[in-house]
């Protein structure tokens, strides 16, 4: 389609359409190479009036934060947060579908910078425009919800995040093609879901969520290791230890970059509490490193808990004395707090 356009003068919408299918493209088969194609692309949408703040310029943005790589932070993706937000206020109408995704998607980005107050707004306003919009109205609505629940999330606040997760479930199990987007609400929904201490209930979610990930992304994708990981950690809390090692045991990623934190901290959990010292010692450090404290995020929490919990269970106060100084303001902080002052599996195990 791209050759076709250059031999005739072909519109811009067409000519733009066609690299955005292509860009599409590129992020299953060519991860590394859709940065660059999303960057030429987006420079080119900014110079032509007639593609430039409509849909397809939102497209364009959108496609370039899913091609950044998985280390980019706040501070890469944040002006392109702004753009957008910007670009769909002006060509959106309010209480519309389209508002309500971009809102929604924005929230992304704001925990990190510590702006979970505008995060919350955003969220709100995102389900605000989705329950006046008709167009496909339980997929909306619910992602909107979703939105909300992630940002609750991030506040610690696990019953109301639940409650908007749940309220969200009800929606989009309605709507028959929501697998993707609906995989990753559930696994969100099962963490809160555990947080609260109902395990039987997260774990019925997390089968729907692998569910749809394989009909809709493959039993190979990242989101299936996610869910297995997290799937041993919620075992490992209700006491159903055996139960935990063969989650683990039998999701065993081929490609490291798919272990992700819940997988590793799922497997540093196991390590420490089947006393298997050494293994335990060094993937710990090695997700301490790569989760250092950050004020404005939660998941750091979970290998630093299970390192003073380690550090409890060797008797070695000196590890411990360490960690609440690499801490330092950080240590203040609920649950770790609690960890700290009356270390153990029911407090230094807590989902942060």
């Amino acid at each position: 389609a791209i050759a076709l356009n250059g031999q005739w003068d072909a519109p811009a919408g067409d000519r733009i359409r066609a690299r955005l299918m292509l860009g599409d493209a590129m992020l299953r088969l060519e991860p590394d190479a859709a940065e660059d194609h999303y960057r030429r692309l987006l420079a080119e949408v900014e110079q032509d009036e007639e593609v430039r703040e409509t849909y397809m310029h939102l497209h364009v943005i959108n496609g370039l934060l899913a091609a950044l790589p998985r280390s980019a932070g706040a501070e890469q993706k944040l002006p392109i947060q702004e753009e957008r937000l910007r670009i769909a206020r002006a060509f959106y109408n309010p209480g519309t579908a389209g508002l309500s995704f971009n809102l929604g998607e924005v929230t992304h980005t704001l925990p990190e910078p510590g702006m979970l107050d505008r995060a919350e707004a955003l969220a709100r306003e995102s389900m605000d425009a989705a329950d006046a919009s008709s167009q496909r109205p339980m997929l909306m609505r619910g992602m909107a919800r979703c939105y909300l629940g992630l940002v609750l999330q991030q506040r610690g606040d696990h019953a109301g995040a639940l409650a908007a997760f749940e309220a969200g479930d009800r929606m989009m199990s309605q709507q028959d093609d929501s697998k993707a987007a609906f995989a990753r609400c559930l696994f969100a929904q099962a963490y809160s879901t555990a947080a609260v201490g109902r395990h039987a209930d997260a774990q019925e979610v997390l089968r729907r969520s692998d569910a749809l990930l394989r009909a809709s992304l493959g039993a190979t994708h990242t989101g299936i290791y996610v869910n297995c990981g997290f799937r041993a950690s919620s075992h490992l809390r209700s006491g159903a230890r055996s139960a935990a090692s063969r989650a683990i045991g039998t999701c065993l990623p081929e490609d490291e970059a798919a272990m992700l934190l819940p997988w590793r901290q799922a497997r540093a959990e196991l390590l420490i509490l089947d006393g298997e010292w050494d293994a335990a010692s060094e993937l710990l450090a090695t997700l301490r490193d790569a989760y250092p404290p950050a004020g404005n995020q939660r998941d750091w929490m979970r290998p630093w808990m299970a390192s003073i919990l380690f550090a409890h269970l060797g008797d070695d106060a000196a590890a411990a004395t360490g960690l609440r100084d690499q801490l330092a303001d950080h240590a203040n902080v609920q649950p770790i707090r609690e960890c700290l002052a009356a270390p153990g599996e029911a407090t230094c195990l807590a989902l942060p």
